[in-house]
């Protein structure tokens, strides 16, 4: 997650940091606005629900629940270099500008 925030904060993007924890301190240094939840690993929900759409990096126990979340509640979702196979359906891309390409393209056609 604080590679992407840092990616997001070095193209001038504003960074949000839903933080599982009480303390806004316990953010990384490429938080612009943290959000201390409380709600420790209910988070992923939230930020699965607050998401417009989702890019997935990895397979930890919490992306796999945010991913799993996101198919249910039909949320657009995109796993970046994923190359294992998952009990869900799940569109897959080989890049960044790739999963972007795609998610900008059901924006555009309203999906």
């Amino acid at each position: 997650m604080e590679a992407a925030a840092c990616g997001a904060r070095s193209s001038k993007g504003i960074t949000v940091g839903l933080l599982p924890g009480d303390d806004p301190t316990s953010c990384n240094s490429c938080i612009d606005i943290p959000i201390a939840t409380g709600l420790g690993e209910m988070r992923n929900f939230l930020i699965v629900r607050a998401s417009g759409a989702l890019i997935s990096v990895g397979l930890s126990p919490g992306t796999l629940i945010e991913m799993a979340t996101a198919v249910r509640i039909g949320k657009p979702l995109v796993a970046l270099g994923l190359e294992t196979s998952l009990p869900i359906e799940v569109r897959r891309a080989r890049s960044p500008e790739e999963a972007i390409e795609y998610l900008k393209g059901l924006w555009r056609t309203g999906k």
